[in-house]
């Protein structure tokens, strides 16, 4: 979603971000309204600094991102972390989905020709989804 659509998604409705900052550079801030409203007035504010600045989009990004964790941006981290909860979603997956099959095969109102049945094509389906989510199914599981 770009700009534009984001603001008309979000309407127009009064918002406020006064910033002061003195001369040993501490700020204080002052936010009025939406979280949606101040996200689209702080993206308005973005874009004014980096055409005032003449700033690269990704170097202002960069900056802003070291500003809020206090640190450099390290990207290998980052890709570190985006794997990491990749595969705590896929292990949430794989336990909710064996969850659901203990529970079908603890259901007494089932015979067994429906257990099975059911068994096979929830676990087709499941190894589909796993495999458009996360781009690698169950392996055996």
């Amino acid at each position: 979603m770009n700009f534009e659509k984001f603001q008309k998604m979000v309407g127009n409705q009064p918002a406020k971000i006064e910033a002061q900052t003195d001369k040993k550079g501490e700020g204080t801030i002052l936010l009025e309204g939406r979280g949606l409203e101040l996200m689209a007035l702080s993206m308005q504010i973005a874009q004014d600094v980096i055409e005032k600045t003449h700033t690269d989009v990704e170097n202002y990004c960069g900056m802003l991102k070291e500003g809020i964790s206090g640190k450099n941006d390290d990207s290998k981290a980052d890709e570190e972390s985006k794997e990491e909860s990749k595969s705590i979603t896929k292990e949430q997956f794989k336990e909710a989905w064996k969850k659901v099959m203990d529970d079908l095969l603890d259901d007494k109102d089932l015979d067994a020709t429906k257990v099975l049945l059911f068994s096979m094509v929830s676990t087709k389906c499941a190894n589909d989804m796993c495999e458009y989510l996360f781009g690698e199914g169950f392996k055996d599981e």
